[in-house]
């Protein structure tokens, strides 16, 4: 059997793109702690786990885009020494 041979091209971007997560660099945990605590699901039918879960994930969700906002963080400029073209 001939051996196999295969061509990636790879290019750089042209632009470089922001990073978009959450920062809880400067987040109060025990208020963070405390808000968590304060979601309330017990209203909501024990017999359908999926639907607990979404609402306290939604929940969560919201309280952690409200003590930490998104964030656009710089991508790195500098690629790795080791990933080359020729790699």
């Amino acid at each position: 059997m001939p051996p196999a041979t295969t061509t990636i091209v790879l290019t750089e971007p042209q632009t470089l793109v922001p990073i978009i997560k959450h920062s809880f660099n400067k987040v109060d945990f025990s208020e963070l702690d405390d808000l968590v605590e304060q979601i309330d699901i017990s209203h909501l039918n024990p017999n359908s786990p999926e639907h607990l879960y979404e609402e306290w994930f939604d929940s969560f969700t919201e309280i952690s885009d409200t003590v930490a906002p998104l964030r656009k963080f710089p991508m790195r400029r500098h690629r790795s020494p080791w990933l080359t073209a020729e790699i």
